[in-house]
C-alpha cells in the first residue's frame, strides 16, 4: 500500500479557526470550505472521490494518506480531542465502504 504524505504544523495554530485555515491550505479544500470539522470529515471522506473536487489531494483505492503532524502538542486540548474525533469519523466512513482507512497520523 502507497502512501501520499502531508505535513500539518501546529506551532502556529492557536484557535479552530487557525486549524481550518491551515488544513484548508494543505488539502486544498474548496472555497465554500465551512470552516469547520462536519466540513473537514466530509472534504476528508472524498480523498478517493477526486470528481468531488473536496481536495486537491487525492488517493488511489490503495493509497493512503499519511498525516505527519507536527507540534501537535502545541494546540490546546480541545482542539486536539476535536482533530482526532474528526480523524475518526473519516476513517470510519472508509471502513463502513469496506475500503482501508484513508488517514495514517504520525507525530512529529
Amino acid at each position: 500500500m502507497s502512501a501520499m504524505i502531508v505535513e500539518l504544523d501546529f506551532s502556529q495554530i492557536t484557535s479552530a479557526l487557525d486549524f481550518h485555515e491551515a488544513a484548508s491550505r494543505v488539502f486544498g479544500f474548496p472555497e465554500f470550505y465551512g470552516n469547520n470539522f462536519h466540513a473537514f470529515v466530509d472534504c476528508l471522506s472524498s480523498l478517493r472521490i477526486p470528481e468531488d473536487e473536496l481536495t486537491r489531494q487525492h488517493l488511489g483505492e490503495a493509497e493512503h494518506l499519511e498525516l505527519r503532524l507536527i507540534n501537535f502538542n502545541h494546540a490546546n486540548e480541545e482542539l486536539r480531542h476535536d482533530f482526532l474525533e474528526a480523524i475518526g469519523n473519516v476513517n470510519r466512513r472508509y471502513i463502513k465502504l469496506d475500503e482501508a482507512p484513508a488517514l495514517h497520523l504520525v507525530p512529529c
